[in-house]
């Protein structure tokens, strides 16, 4: 069983430095926002979920945990910035603002259902306050 979680680990630092890799080579194409004061801030949101969550958020990639990810991103990029939600969604690698409203919706559930979800997103903004 040991052997399996180190090897689990192992495999999550792989995918972790594969999914920076190709978030860096989309970078090329950056998502044009209303200001730079804005993309600043949304920038610094993402990049504190991805910490937290220990992923990248803006991938396209179907699991939990990058989902759970970009959720939150969602929630607190509408909770904390002026983007519109098609901004939001984009910024996040999304193309609808549909996807959005579901995930602020799903963050609001997620956080009275499961206290560890709601610490989570707590301590994510209680460094964003900082």
């Amino acid at each position: 069983m040991n052997t399996q979680l180190v090897t689990l680990k192992s495999l999550m630092k792989s995918q972790l430095a594969l999914m920076k890799k190709i978030e860096m080579l989309l970078k090329d194409e950056p998502v044009k926002l209303k200001s730079a004061h804005i993309s600043k801030h949304s920038d610094r949101i993402i990049d504190a979920v991805n910490k937290e969550f220990e992923t990248i958020c803006t991938v396209s990639v179907k699991n939990k945990q990058v989902s759970d990810a970009r959720a939150v991103a969602m929630y607190l990029l509408n909770k904390y910035t002026k983007l519109n939600l098609t901004e939001i969604a984009l910024a996040t690698g999304r193309n609808n603002h549909t996807t959005v409203i579901a995930a602020k919706d799903k963050v609001l559930s997620f956080m009275q259902i499961y206290p560890d979800f709601k610490e989570k997103v707590d301590k994510i903004e209680l460094e964003l306050e900082n």
